[in-house]
């Protein structure tokens, strides 16, 4: 009977082990942890503003479309009074005018009844001679005049005051005449003016009363950068808004077990929080330096170990909080290098 050899059973079950630890159903995830990030972003203006009202504070939940702020474009605001200015300006200098024109047709109409009143007075008491005259005349036996033949010499100074006090009705009246029009041509030209000026005004005013910012999507509330009545140039920052869930996992992962992830990978991601909880992300950042993996990732605190960052985008449509800790769940089919992640992924993370 030949003699048996403990060194093959050595051998056999060391080979068994092997096999067994490279059996890719066994060893096919390579893990690392990470944080969630939330994924900021801030509001501005196109224009220049003067904060009205803000009607949110820091932390607060918002919907999308939610009002945020009512401001005035301050650009909007001195273009409407400037153009108010404007108008003032065409509104005195017609005004003036007209005034000046009044006050000319005051004069006129003041000197027409003043020539009136004394052609008027010289025609009543002339009448009055005229008839004493005729009444004398008519009265004197010695002189016989025929009857309607009287003439006064006085007749035609009288129908020369006649004719005079229509010279002055027709002269003053074509004067007053004048000066009404006068008037109504000052204020013609600026029709149109005035009326473009008032569309202008009246569009700014509409755009000043409708201007407000709202949040572009559901979200909490970040920093509030401005404050109620103060000037803000235009596209500089008026809030920051948070998403409700996390949109972005930062991992660390030891140096060299990166290689084979290539940008637009899927991973999965656990949560530590609830194990029974997964989501799949996809790898949107590799780091391009070493950095210092947090503490609170690290089995050793005190000892600080050094790695490489994966940036990892997930669904907003998740169940994991801010800030919370993940394990990161990466397919990796080749043994040499899982052996490796298998060796080294104890020795340094919780």
């Amino acid at each position: 009977m030949k003699t048996f050899n403990i060194m093959y059973v050595v051998a056999i079950l060391a080979i068994g082990g092997i096999v067994k630890l490279f059996d890719v159903n066994q060893v096919k995830q390579m893990r690392f942890y990470g944080f969630t990030e939330n994924d900021a972003s801030t509001i501005n203006y196109e224009r220049n503003l003067f904060v009205k009202k803000i009607y949110v504070v820091p932390g607060q939940r918002v919907e999308k479309g939610a009002l945020l702020l009512e401001a005035t474009d301050s650009r909007l605001a001195v273009e409407n009074n400037g153009l108010g200015y404007e108008k003032q300006i065409i509104d005195f200098d017609e005004q003036e005018n007209i005034n000046r024109i009044a006050y000319k047709l005051s004069e006129l109409k003041i000197e027409k009844s003043t020539k009136l009143s004394e052609v008027n007075t010289a025609i009543h008491l002339l009448k009055d001679q005229i008839d004493l005259n005729k009444s004398l005349y008519s009265g004197l036996k010695s002189l016989k005049v025929e009857e309607g033949k009287y003439h006064d010499p006085k007749e035609k100074e009288l129908a020369h005051l006649i004719h005079q006090k229509q010279a002055i009705i027709q002269r003053y009246n074509q004067a007053i005449a004048l000066q009404k029009k006068l008037i109504e041509q000052t204020k013609k030209p600026n029709e149109v003016k005035k009326k473009m000026l008032d569309e202008q005004i009246a569009s700014t005013e509409n755009q000043l009363r409708h201007m407000s910012v709202y949040a572009p999507y559901s979200g909490v509330i970040g920093s509030i950068l401005c404050k109620e009545n103060e000037y803000i140039p235009a596209y500089q920052d008026l809030f920051e808004l948070h998403k409700m869930r996390p949109t972005i996992i930062k991992g660390y992962s030891l140096e060299g077990r990166l290689n084979g992830i290539k940008i637009g990978a899927k991973v999965e991601i656990q949560s530590t929080r609830n194990p029974e909880y997964k989501i799949v992300g996809e790898v949107t950042g590799l780091g391009s330096q070493i950095v210092e993996i947090p503490e609170r990732l690290r089995k050793f605190r005190d000892f600080k170990i050094y790695g490489q960052e994966i940036i990892i985008q997930i669904s907003e449509e998740n169940e994991l909080l801010q800030n919370e800790k993940v394990l990161i769940l990466v397919q990796n089919n080749s043994p040499y290098r899982l052996f490796t992640n298998l060796v080294t992924s104890g020795q340094f993370f919780i």
